[in-house]
Formats: structure tokens, sequence, C-alpha cells
């Protein structure tokens, strides 16, 4: 089985990547926002736990747009 979306020949496959990756980054902003209205709050701890997991999805989804270029 075969996953389009990683595949390295494919110019959508690098389009796509890119727009989560952008997707990503706007989400990364809403959290940073969302943690820094939380401080010192009982949310604070939810917040940069969320902000964390999305540090994580952001460079993640960097890695990949990484290794769709490197197979163009």
């Amino acid at each position: 089985m075969g996953f389009p979306e990683m595949s390295r020949d494919d110019d959508g496959g690098h389009a796509d990547a890119l727009r989560k990756l952008d997707r990503s980054v706007e989400e990364m902003r809403k959290l940073t926002q969302r943690r820094d209205q939380a401080r010192e709050t009982p949310d604070e701890r939810q917040a940069e736990a969320e902000l964390a997991a999305g540090r994580a999805r952001a460079a993640s989804r960097e890695a990949w747009l990484v290794w769709i270029k490197r197979g163009e």
C-alpha cells in the first residue's frame, strides 16, 4: 500500500507538505498566544503542554518537507 502524499516524485506532495507546515506554524502562533494569556493561571500547565505538542507537530512537518525536497 502506497502513500501518495509521501511520494518524492510528486509535486503535489511538496505542495501538501508546505500547506501542512504553514498550518502548523499558524497553530503554533495561536498556541503561543494562548500560553501567554494563561501565564500564572491554573490553565498555564495545559497551555504549555499544548504548545509543546504544537512545536513537535511543526518540527515533524518541517522534517517531512525537507525529506521531500531532498528527493527532488
